[in-house]
């Protein structure tokens, strides 16, 4: 869900961290036995979503792209059943800013491709706006969040 919500691919190292920075780890677990993480985390296809989040207030970290390393802190705010009325389930019911393009180099990399992009005079202005896909005269608003289509996205999962 989080690499829908943040139009990623998925193609790069991640894992999950409960109980803070000295609680386990939950990672994808090589069929050989490898160990990509330094550690041997937990097999992150062996436990429920509901096991580590509990609970209203319950927190997670996940971390994606080892070096872009970013880190999210997931926090349990309300619990919902499709009884309640929620219909489509996983929703997202609120949001903030526009999710940093894949490969753009952590939050200082992702900044300076919103500076680029947004300036005409910038060395790099052409390239970013093109490898973004951006039409002529559209710009990149980093506080946009469009909770319609994150919505589709979501629901695309299902």
């Amino acid at each position: 869900m989080i690499q829908a919500v943040f139009a990623w691919q998925d193609y790069h190292l991640h894992h999950f961290r409960s109980g803070g920075f000295r609680g386990p780890t939950y990672a994808p677990v090589s069929p050989q036995g490898e160990d990509f993480y330094g550690e041997h985390p937990r097999d992150e296809a062996r436990v429920m979503v509901h096991e580590l989040l509990p609970a209203v207030g319950s927190t997670l970290t996940y971390t994606y792209d080892f070096g872009d390393n970013w880190e999210h802190g997931i926090t349990v705010e309300k619990v919902l059943t499709s009884d309640d009325g929620a219909g489509q389930l996983p929703r997202c019911i609120t949001g903030r800013g526009l999710a940093p393009a894949e490969d753009s180099g952590g939050t200082w990399g992702w900044m300076g491709i919103v500076q680029a992009v947004n300036d005409p005079a910038h060395d790099e202005h052409k390239e970013y706006r093109e490898w973004l896909g951006l039409e002529p005269c559209e710009t990149l608003d980093p506080k946009a969040f469009d909770l319609e289509q994150t919505n589709e996205d979501l629901a695309d999962l299902f």
